[in-house]
């Protein structure tokens, strides 16, 4: 392994030099396993779950197109199934709907939780 330059410790203040981001005294923190953590772990990320390159690409141009939230007529920011994929909806825009973050987040909600 080639010798990497000495840097300063990426931990604010600490004036240790390091070859890595952190110095031995600043480990980087260890992320707690929480219920979330394990929901997000099995799922997969998005790119496994469909929503690589070519999603961001079909998203950008229906939200060029459809700019609105459905529900509020706020500036959309999420493309959103009606029927959601994991629940057999079509991956095409007869199964889209702008939505604005708030409203989007509200209706995973209600469909996280049976309603």
């Amino acid at each position: 392994m080639p010798n990497l330059p000495l840097r300063p410790c990426t931990q604010s203040g600490c004036p240790a030099l390091t070859s890595t981001g952190r110095c031995a005294a600043h480990p980087r923190p260890v992320r707690p396993v929480t219920t979330e953590r394990r929901y997000d772990d099995r799922r997969g990320s998005s790119t496994q779950r469909g929503y690589g390159h070519a999603w961001q690409q079909k998203r950008a141009a229906y939200l060029k197109r459809h700019p609105c939230c459905s529900q509020c007529g706020q500036p959309a920011t999420v493309v959103d199934h009606v029927k959601p994929k994991s629940r057999g909806g079509a991956d095409d825009e007869s199964n889209y709907q702008p939505m604005c973050e708030k409203h989007h987040n509200a209706k995973r909600g209600r469909e996280r939780h049976g309603q």
